[in-house]
């Protein structure tokens, strides 16, 4: 019997479901480990949906969670961090090793972008870089057996003031991958999550957006393996039919970061998804990559929803700066077809690009004025360690180095924005003005746009600007906002049951 068996590996996540934690679920539980999932959440501390800092210290359940963790006792606790959560990640390893020693190892985009920085924090144990599915595996056997480990594939931690890194392995196949990713961490406790059933059909994407995360993971796999990888057909069919069967789930959201990037094999998966599973959904998809015929054919195989990203209407920013080299005219095809075919359409859209002036802002207005999509999503520009667009903020002075090296190794938040203070009243006007556009009579949206009225638009706050984000929203149309609500409701009224040790 090996030492390992059934050992309970503990995972902690907030808000949403986490696909990569059910596979690496599913491989800790082929390798004999049991797995529980402590979910947190995170109830008005969510940066860019619902962030309330009074309601949140009042439904802050972290010391909660903490004695949980305790009284299960597991091998090893698992997190998973981006930038935006990683304050949450710091504060909530604190309160646990304050009340017990339990080995923490966090993975995810940020560990991936800030590894050494991650490590200063002397509540984290381990962090993995990139892909963690059997590296996870490999230090869960060397804790179970108590063995001696040096260096293990993909994860990093510090011994004697210095950090120990494994080597990086290639990126796994992944027709690798088990058929189902096991739901059952999320779906047996919270019900609201089987609305709608999320899947991917690849890993990465082709392009080389400098806001996104991917030229870094690129750059990490230079030399050993692409990152950007596609699942066969049969593969994701049969998931797909396994999940039919199992969940009986209403609809479907592919996460892909481009559903479209190989438009020969969504093409053929699209019939086969039609004949064997024939489930509304929805899906994010590249402008450039989108004709008549696939059009149609998203439409007949189910699509009820595609969302895109233009960012701005500066065509030369956009390749430039963005370095996203579409084309207006295509993202107008696609809204133009999307309407014709009935699918609502949601184009995101970037405002504090470096470089983009007030003209810039009024010309993205009127673009979508004249081609107005159903729903028009404002981000404010984050700068991420590790990505390309800080290194050109910094560059054309945008930022100064001292906010630079921040950056670097973590994320500055205040307010809606990174930092507040460079969003300028304007923004905040534009932003208001952007998102009332699809339900503003276009001569309104047009003598707006003519005689420069938005500096008369209300500042409003980040909080009420989120929220008005929302209610304009068609739930119908927003698996992942419709389970937020219903999250919502199932905490507030059930208590947080789930957390009394």
């Amino acid at each position: 019997m090996n030492n390992h068996e059934k050992k309970l590996i503990l995972f902690i996540y907030p808000g949403y479901e986490s696909l990569g934690i059910e596979y690496l679920s599913s491989y800790l539980k082929k390798s004999n480990y049991s797995t529980e999932l402590i979910f947190d959440p995170v109830l008005f501390d969510e940066p860019g949906f619902l962030k309330i800092p009074l309601l949140a210290n009042i439904m802050d359940k972290s010391d909660l969670i903490a004695d949980l963790v305790v009284k299960k006792s597991p091998l090893l606790i698992a997190i998973s961090a981006t930038t935006d959560n990683w304050n949450w990640v710091q504060k909530l390893s604190k309160k646990i090793k304050t009340k017990k020693n339990i080995p923490i190892i966090v993975g995810g985009i940020h560990t991936t972008a800030a590894t050494e920085i991650c490590l200063q924090d002397p509540n984290i144990d381990f962090v993995c870089i990139g892909e963690g599915e059997y590296p996870l595996v490999e230090l869960c056997n060397s804790l179970a057996n108590k063995s001696p480990f040096n260096k293990i594939n993909n994860i990093a931690y510090k011994k004697n003031e210095k950090i120990i890194k494994g080597e990086i392995l290639p990126p796994i196949s992944l027709d690798s991958l088990p058929i189902l990713p096991d739901k059952e961490l999320f779906y047996s406790k919270y019900p609201f999550f089987k609305e709608g059933y999320i899947i991917s059909t690849s890993r990465g994407c082709p392009y080389h957006c400098t806001y996104c995360n991917n030229p870094m993971y690129k750059q990490l796999y230079k030399g050993i393996g692409k990152y950007y990888r596609k699942r066969s057909i049969s593969h994701t069919i049969q998931e797909l039919i396994c999940a039919k069967e199992k969940y009986t789930p209403r609809h479907i959201k592919f996460l892909d970061e481009s559903f479209n990037a190989d438009p020969l094999w969504l093409k053929d998966f699209l019939k086969e998804y039609k004949f064997y599973i024939n489930l509304p959904f929805y899906c994010f998809v590249f402008p450039d990559l989108i004709d008549e015929t696939l059009l149609k054919l998203l439409k007949d195989a189910g699509c009820y929803k595609i969302q895109f990203g233009f960012q701005t209407s500066n065509s030369n920013i956009r390749k430039n700066i963005l370095l996203r080299n579409s084309k207006n005219s295509a993202v107008q095809n696609l809204i133009n077809l999307a309407k014709s075919n009935k699918i609502f359409t949601v184009s995101d859209t970037i405002i504090g690009i470096p470089g983009i002036s007030k003209t810039d802002l009024y010309e993205t207005a009127k673009f979508y004025n004249n081609h107005t999509p159903d729903h028009i999503e404002i981000f404010w520009l984050r700068f991420y360690p590790k990505t390309t667009i800080l290194q050109q903020a910094r560059k054309l002075n945008v930022i100064s180095e001292e906010d630079y090296i921040k950056y670097e190794n973590q994320i500055i938040f205040k307010g809606n924005s990174i930092d507040g203070d460079k969003i300028s009243f304007f923004d905040r006007q534009m932003a208001v003005f952007l998102t009332t556009i699809p339900f503003i009579p276009k001569f309104i949206n047009k003598i707006i746009i003519d005689y420069k009225l938005v500096k008369f638009f209300p500042i409003i706050p980040s909080i009420l600007l989120i929220i008005l984000k929302r209610l304009l929203r068609n739930t119908k149309y927003d698996l992942i906002q419709t389970q937020t609500y219903k999250r919502y409701l199932y905490f507030l009224f059930n208590k947080f049951e789930d957390y009394k040790p």
